[in-house]
Protein backbone atom coordinates (compact mmCIF):
# COMPACT_ATOMS: atom_id res chain seq x y z
CA UNK A 1 0.00 0.00 0.00
CA UNK A 2 1.37 3.40 -1.01
CA UNK A 3 1.86 5.85 1.85
CA UNK A 4 0.11 9.24 1.79
CA UNK A 5 1.27 12.28 3.74
CA UNK A 6 -1.55 14.64 4.73
CA UNK A 7 -0.23 18.18 5.21
CA UNK A 8 -2.32 20.58 7.32
CA UNK A 9 -1.00 24.14 7.66
CA UNK A 10 -2.65 26.01 10.52
CA UNK A 11 -2.70 29.50 11.97
CA UNK A 12 -4.93 30.74 14.82
CA UNK A 13 -7.81 28.35 14.13
CA UNK A 14 -7.67 25.96 17.06
CA UNK A 15 -11.36 25.03 17.10
CA UNK A 16 -11.41 24.41 13.35
CA UNK A 17 -8.14 22.49 13.43
CA UNK A 18 -9.50 20.01 15.99
CA UNK A 19 -12.45 19.18 13.71
CA UNK A 20 -10.21 18.91 10.67
CA UNK A 21 -7.75 16.62 12.43
CA UNK A 22 -10.50 14.34 13.73
CA UNK A 23 -11.98 13.97 10.25
CA UNK A 24 -8.61 13.06 8.72
CA UNK A 25 -7.86 10.54 11.48
CA UNK A 26 -11.16 8.80 10.66
CA UNK A 27 -10.16 8.24 7.02
CA UNK A 28 -10.36 4.64 5.83
CA UNK A 29 -7.13 4.70 3.82
CA UNK A 30 -4.78 2.16 5.47
CA UNK A 31 -1.40 3.92 5.32
CA UNK A 32 -1.10 7.64 5.95
CA UNK A 33 0.65 10.16 8.17
CA UNK A 34 -0.58 13.60 9.22
CA UNK A 35 1.83 16.52 9.29
CA UNK A 36 0.48 19.58 11.10
CA UNK A 37 2.57 22.70 10.61
CA UNK A 38 1.64 25.55 12.94
CA UNK A 39 2.59 28.96 11.60
CA UNK A 40 3.31 30.56 14.98
CA UNK A 41 -0.29 30.69 16.23
CA UNK A 42 -1.16 32.79 19.28
CA UNK A 43 -4.59 31.33 20.14
CA UNK A 44 -3.61 28.22 22.09
CA UNK A 45 -2.97 26.06 19.03
CA UNK A 46 0.68 25.51 19.89
CA UNK A 47 -0.16 24.45 23.44
CA UNK A 48 -2.79 22.01 22.12
CA UNK A 49 -0.33 20.53 19.63
CA UNK A 50 2.28 20.11 22.35
CA UNK A 51 -0.25 18.12 24.39
CA UNK A 52 -1.12 15.71 21.57
CA UNK A 53 2.47 15.35 20.40
CA UNK A 54 3.61 11.72 20.50
CA UNK A 55 0.10 10.49 21.44
CA UNK A 56 -0.66 9.15 17.97
CA UNK A 57 2.02 7.65 15.74
CA UNK A 58 0.24 8.95 12.64
CA UNK A 59 0.61 12.60 13.71
CA UNK A 60 3.77 14.66 13.25
CA UNK A 61 3.85 18.17 14.72
CA UNK A 62 6.01 21.02 13.39
CA UNK A 63 6.03 24.44 15.07
CA UNK A 64 7.34 27.40 13.08
CA UNK A 65 9.47 29.73 15.17
CA UNK A 66 7.92 32.74 13.45
CA UNK A 67 5.05 33.42 11.07
CA UNK A 68 6.19 32.29 7.62
CA UNK A 69 2.96 32.47 5.60
CA UNK A 70 0.91 29.68 4.07
CA UNK A 71 3.23 28.89 1.15
CA UNK A 72 6.35 28.43 3.24
CA UNK A 73 4.36 26.57 5.89
CA UNK A 74 3.14 24.04 3.30
CA UNK A 75 6.68 23.69 1.97
CA UNK A 76 7.90 22.88 5.48
CA UNK A 77 5.34 20.06 5.54
CA UNK A 78 6.53 18.82 2.15
CA UNK A 79 10.14 18.74 3.37
CA UNK A 80 9.19 16.60 6.39
CA UNK A 81 6.85 14.23 4.52
CA UNK A 82 7.55 10.55 3.93
CA UNK A 83 4.63 9.71 1.66
CA UNK A 84 4.74 8.94 -2.05
CA UNK A 85 1.62 11.07 -2.49
CA UNK A 86 1.03 14.33 -0.60
CA UNK A 87 -2.53 15.40 0.21
CA UNK A 88 -3.25 18.97 1.30
CA UNK A 89 -6.24 20.11 3.34
CA UNK A 90 -6.87 23.44 5.07
CA UNK A 91 -7.51 23.63 8.78
CA UNK A 92 -11.04 25.00 8.26
CA UNK A 93 -12.16 21.95 6.26
CA UNK A 94 -13.46 18.50 7.20
CA UNK A 95 -12.73 15.43 5.10
CA UNK A 96 -15.08 12.54 4.35
CA UNK A 97 -13.93 9.09 5.44
CA UNK A 98 -13.06 8.00 1.90
CA UNK A 99 -11.24 11.25 1.03
CA UNK A 100 -7.75 9.77 0.78
CA UNK A 101 -8.92 6.59 -0.93
CA UNK A 102 -10.75 8.63 -3.57
CA UNK A 103 -7.65 10.72 -4.23
CA UNK A 104 -5.40 7.65 -4.37
CA UNK A 105 -7.56 5.96 -7.02
CA UNK A 106 -6.74 8.70 -9.51
CA UNK A 107 -2.98 8.20 -9.31
CA UNK A 108 -2.98 4.87 -11.15
CA UNK A 109 -1.60 6.53 -14.29
CA UNK A 110 2.05 7.46 -13.70
CA UNK A 111 1.60 10.61 -15.79
CA UNK A 112 -0.87 12.06 -13.27
CA UNK A 113 1.03 14.66 -11.26
CA UNK A 114 -1.85 15.97 -9.14
CA UNK A 115 -5.47 15.26 -8.29
CA UNK A 116 -8.00 17.97 -7.44
CA UNK A 117 -10.64 17.08 -4.87
CA UNK A 118 -14.22 18.29 -4.53
CA UNK A 119 -14.59 21.08 -1.94
CA UNK A 120 -18.15 21.79 -0.79
CA UNK A 121 -19.03 24.93 1.11
CA UNK A 122 -20.61 23.96 4.44
CA UNK A 123 -22.88 21.14 3.18
CA UNK A 124 -24.39 19.69 0.00
CA UNK A 125 -26.70 22.08 -1.88
CA UNK A 126 -26.20 24.86 0.65
CA UNK A 127 -26.42 28.38 -0.75
CA UNK A 128 -25.21 31.09 1.57
CA UNK A 129 -25.99 34.78 1.47
CA UNK A 130 -23.59 37.70 1.36
CA UNK A 131 -21.54 38.54 3.41
CA UNK A 132 -20.77 34.83 3.53
CA UNK A 133 -17.64 33.99 1.62
CA UNK A 134 -18.58 30.93 -0.43
CA UNK A 135 -15.28 29.06 -0.38
CA UNK A 136 -16.09 26.01 -2.46
CA UNK A 137 -14.80 24.10 -5.44
CA UNK A 138 -17.76 22.08 -6.66
CA UNK A 139 -16.92 19.55 -9.38
CA UNK A 140 -13.23 19.92 -8.48
CA UNK A 141 -12.78 22.60 -11.10
CA UNK A 142 -9.93 24.58 -9.53
CA UNK A 143 -6.55 23.45 -8.11
CA UNK A 144 -7.18 24.90 -4.65
CA UNK A 145 -4.69 23.97 -1.94
CA UNK A 146 -7.48 23.09 0.51
CA UNK A 147 -8.22 19.79 -1.23
CA UNK A 148 -5.55 18.57 -3.60
CA UNK A 149 -2.92 15.83 -3.78
CA UNK A 150 0.42 15.81 -5.56
CA UNK A 151 2.79 13.05 -6.49
CA UNK A 152 5.85 13.80 -4.37
CA UNK A 153 8.15 12.99 -7.26
CA UNK A 154 6.42 15.72 -9.27
CA UNK A 155 7.05 18.29 -6.52
CA UNK A 156 10.66 17.16 -6.27
CA UNK A 157 10.96 17.93 -9.97
CA UNK A 158 9.10 21.26 -10.18
CA UNK A 159 9.59 22.61 -6.65
CA UNK A 160 7.02 23.44 -4.00
CA UNK A 161 4.70 26.39 -3.47
CA UNK A 162 6.12 29.66 -4.76
CA UNK A 163 6.64 31.74 -1.64
CA UNK A 164 6.82 34.99 -3.60
CA UNK A 165 3.54 34.24 -5.39
CA UNK A 166 1.87 34.15 -1.96
CA UNK A 167 1.72 37.94 -2.39
CA UNK A 168 -1.03 37.33 -4.97
CA UNK A 169 -2.86 34.73 -2.82
CA UNK A 170 -2.86 32.34 -5.78
CA UNK A 171 0.15 30.20 -5.05
CA UNK A 172 -1.93 27.04 -5.49
CA UNK A 173 -2.87 28.07 -9.04
CA UNK A 174 0.74 28.91 -9.88
CA UNK A 175 1.94 25.51 -8.64
CA UNK A 176 -0.66 23.64 -10.71
CA UNK A 177 0.18 25.62 -13.85
CA UNK A 178 3.87 24.95 -13.27
CA UNK A 179 3.17 21.22 -12.99
CA UNK A 180 1.21 21.28 -16.25
CA UNK A 181 3.99 23.24 -17.97
CA UNK A 182 6.39 20.44 -16.96
CA UNK A 183 4.15 17.91 -18.68
CA UNK A 184 2.32 16.51 -15.66
CA UNK A 185 -1.34 15.65 -16.11
CA UNK A 186 -4.22 16.62 -13.83
CA UNK A 187 -7.09 14.43 -12.67
CA UNK A 188 -10.22 15.30 -10.73
CA UNK A 189 -11.99 13.28 -8.06
CA UNK A 190 -15.59 14.23 -7.33
CA UNK A 191 -15.67 11.58 -4.60
CA UNK A 192 -12.75 13.12 -2.70
CA UNK A 193 -14.96 15.49 -0.72
CA UNK A 194 -14.10 17.97 1.97
CA UNK A 195 -16.50 20.45 3.55
CA UNK A 196 -15.43 24.03 4.18
CA UNK A 197 -16.83 25.62 7.31
CA UNK A 198 -18.86 28.81 7.17
CA UNK A 199 -16.87 32.01 6.84
CA UNK A 200 -17.81 35.64 6.43
CA UNK A 201 -16.32 38.64 4.71
CA UNK A 202 -15.05 41.53 6.77
CA UNK A 203 -14.16 44.88 5.26
CA UNK A 204 -10.40 44.35 5.49
CA UNK A 205 -10.47 40.81 4.09
CA UNK A 206 -12.86 41.82 1.32
CA UNK A 207 -10.69 44.73 0.22
CA UNK A 208 -7.53 42.60 0.40
CA UNK A 209 -9.15 40.00 -1.84
CA UNK A 210 -9.34 42.55 -4.65
CA UNK A 211 -5.59 42.19 -5.09
CA UNK A 212 -5.81 38.47 -5.95
CA UNK A 213 -6.84 39.14 -9.55
CA UNK A 214 -3.50 40.79 -10.26
CA UNK A 215 -1.81 37.38 -10.45
CA UNK A 216 -3.20 36.76 -13.93
CA UNK A 217 -0.98 39.04 -16.02
CA UNK A 218 2.01 37.44 -14.29
CA UNK A 219 0.69 33.90 -14.87
CA UNK A 220 -0.14 34.68 -18.50
CA UNK A 221 3.39 35.93 -19.05
CA UNK A 222 4.97 33.03 -17.15
CA UNK A 223 2.83 30.23 -18.65
CA UNK A 224 1.54 31.54 -22.00
CA UNK A 225 0.64 28.06 -23.27
CA UNK A 226 -1.02 26.84 -20.08
CA UNK A 227 -2.48 29.76 -18.13
CA UNK A 228 -6.04 28.96 -19.28
CA UNK A 229 -5.72 25.29 -18.33
CA UNK A 230 -8.45 25.54 -15.68
CA UNK A 231 -11.02 27.34 -17.83
CA UNK A 232 -10.75 30.83 -16.38
CA UNK A 233 -13.34 33.42 -17.35
CA UNK A 234 -11.25 35.30 -19.91
CA UNK A 235 -13.28 36.50 -22.88
CA UNK A 236 -11.38 36.59 -26.19
CA UNK A 237 -8.23 35.78 -24.21
CA UNK A 238 -8.08 39.37 -23.02
CA UNK A 239 -11.09 40.49 -20.92
CA UNK A 240 -11.06 39.03 -17.42
CA UNK A 241 -14.52 38.24 -15.97
CA UNK A 242 -16.48 40.44 -18.41
CA UNK A 243 -19.60 40.21 -16.24
CA UNK A 244 -17.90 42.55 -13.75
CA UNK A 245 -17.79 45.26 -16.41
CA UNK A 246 -21.51 44.69 -16.80
CA UNK A 247 -21.96 45.20 -13.05
CA UNK A 248 -20.01 48.44 -13.16
CA UNK A 249 -21.83 49.69 -16.26
CA UNK A 250 -25.26 49.08 -14.76
CA UNK A 251 -24.25 49.94 -11.20
CA UNK A 252 -27.02 52.57 -10.66
CA UNK A 253 -29.67 49.97 -11.50
CA UNK A 254 -28.16 46.96 -9.78
CA UNK A 255 -27.25 48.48 -6.41
CA UNK A 256 -30.85 49.25 -5.37
CA UNK A 257 -31.85 45.70 -6.30
CA UNK A 258 -28.90 44.13 -4.48
CA UNK A 259 -29.27 46.34 -1.42
CA UNK A 260 -32.96 45.46 -1.20
CA UNK A 261 -32.14 41.77 -1.25
CA UNK A 262 -29.40 42.35 1.32
CA UNK A 263 -31.87 44.13 3.62
CA UNK A 264 -34.47 41.35 3.27
CA UNK A 265 -31.84 38.80 4.28
CA UNK A 266 -31.65 40.57 7.62
CA UNK A 267 -28.13 41.87 7.12
CA UNK A 268 -27.24 45.28 8.49
CA UNK A 269 -23.51 45.78 7.90
CA UNK A 270 -23.75 48.26 5.05
CA UNK A 271 -20.03 49.02 5.21
CA UNK A 272 -19.32 45.45 4.08
CA UNK A 273 -21.99 45.73 1.39
CA UNK A 274 -20.55 48.89 -0.14
CA UNK A 275 -17.02 47.58 0.26
CA UNK A 276 -18.05 45.05 -2.38
CA UNK A 277 -20.49 47.24 -4.36
CA UNK A 278 -18.63 48.97 -5.94
CA UNK A 279 -15.29 49.33 -4.11
CA UNK A 280 -13.92 45.82 -4.68
CA UNK A 281 -15.02 45.77 -8.32
CA UNK A 282 -13.16 49.01 -9.00
CA UNK A 283 -10.08 47.99 -7.00
CA UNK A 284 -9.83 44.69 -8.85
CA UNK A 285 -9.65 46.48 -12.20
CA UNK A 286 -7.05 48.94 -10.93
CA UNK A 287 -4.84 46.14 -9.61
CA UNK A 288 -5.30 44.12 -12.80
CA UNK A 289 -4.47 47.01 -15.14
CA UNK A 290 -1.47 48.01 -13.06
CA UNK A 291 -0.02 44.48 -13.08
CA UNK A 292 -0.77 44.05 -16.80
CA UNK A 293 1.16 47.25 -17.52
CA UNK A 294 4.02 46.05 -15.32
CA UNK A 295 4.18 42.65 -17.03
CA UNK A 296 3.61 44.09 -20.53
CA UNK A 297 0.74 41.61 -20.94
CA UNK A 298 -2.69 42.32 -22.38
CA UNK A 299 -5.41 41.54 -19.85
CA UNK A 300 -8.06 44.11 -18.97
Amino acid sequence: MIKISVIIPTYNRLSSLKKCLLSVLENNYPDFEIIIVDDFSQDGTREYLEKIKNKNEKIKIILNEKNLGASRTRNVGIEKSQGVWLAFIDDDCRAEKNWLSALAEKFENEKIGFVIGNTIYFEENYRGNFPERLVGNDEARWPGSGNIAYRKYALDEIGGFDEENFFYANEDTELALRAVSFGWKCERSLEAKVYHEKCFWKINSLLRSAHNISCWPLLKKKYPQNFQEFKIDLWLGVIWEPKEYFYLLFFPILVPILSGRYFLQGKRDWKVFFAKWPCVLILKRIYLWREAWKQKTLII
